[in-house]
């Protein structure tokens, strides 16, 4: 059965597949850490299509797997596969020490946010709420401003309030991506706040502030 989220007819997709498959075949470079500096050199864009594939049609150690589902979860853009997989893993093994130690002291409830369309919002009949379950949120309001201007016009800022027992996991150093996972996609409608509906707006009010950041550095500021 073809995946549906899969890019289909898609040269540089293609290619990219055919070059792991290739990696795959020599055992000296069929582990995570190889795997992980060859989706550096692709598009990011494409790097959680490539990690999904491979995950279906491979077999690695759970340490593996959470080693190339983290890499893939922050630098690139997970979708609601991410659900799919996350079934079959051990989330204590994303984390390591600190962000573990970060996640304990977390408080018992968070209020956290996502960049949604504002179509998401428009409740015309309650049964038609669709949240979407990629699980994926931030604790950064501001940062999820700036993912939001980066977006369509169309994209807001939404929140909502949850136990810390439904965040699976933390990842540390993330700037451009969200550094949640968390099961905070099953409430009503009414469980979900507006934040921000004009991101350039707000963001001339709170800045998202960045040293400056090479790709290098994202990289070790993240564990890769």
């Amino acid at each position: 059965m073809k995946d549906p989220f899969e890019p289909q007819n898609n040269s540089y997709y293609n290619s990219c597949k055919n070059e792991m498959k290739k990696l795959m075949n020599n055992r000296k470079l069929c582990n995570a850490e190889a795997i992980i500096e060859y989706l550096k050199t692709k598009k990011a864009y494409y790097r959680w299509d490539l990690f999904c594939w491979l995950w279906r049609n491979y077999s690695f150690s759970n340490k593996e797997q959470c080693r190339l589902f983290k890499f893939s979860w922050i630098h690139s853009a997970p979708d609601v596969r991410a659900v799919e997989v996350l079934a079959y893993l051990d989330a204590s093994l994303l984390m390591d020490k600190s962000e573990l130690k970060f996640l304990n002291g977390l408080p018992d409830t968070i209020k956290v946010y996502k960049v949604v369309s504002s179509d998401c919002m428009v409740m015309e009949d309650e049964d038609e709420w669709e949240p979407g379950f990629d699980w994926k949120w931030s604790m950064d309001l501001e940062k999820m401003a700036y993912i939001a201007r980066c977006m369509k016009e169309n994209y807001i800022v939404i929140s909502t309030t949850i136990p810390k027992t439904d965040v699976l996991a933390f990842f540390q150093g993330v700037n451009f991506s969200y550094e949640l996972i968390a099961k905070a996609n099953a409430g009503r409608f009414e469980e979900y706040t507006i934040e921000i509906i004009d991101a350039d707006a707000y963001l001339q009010r709170h800045p998202y502030y960045h040293d400056s950041i090479t790709e290098e550095s994202t990289y070790r500021s993240t564990g890769f």
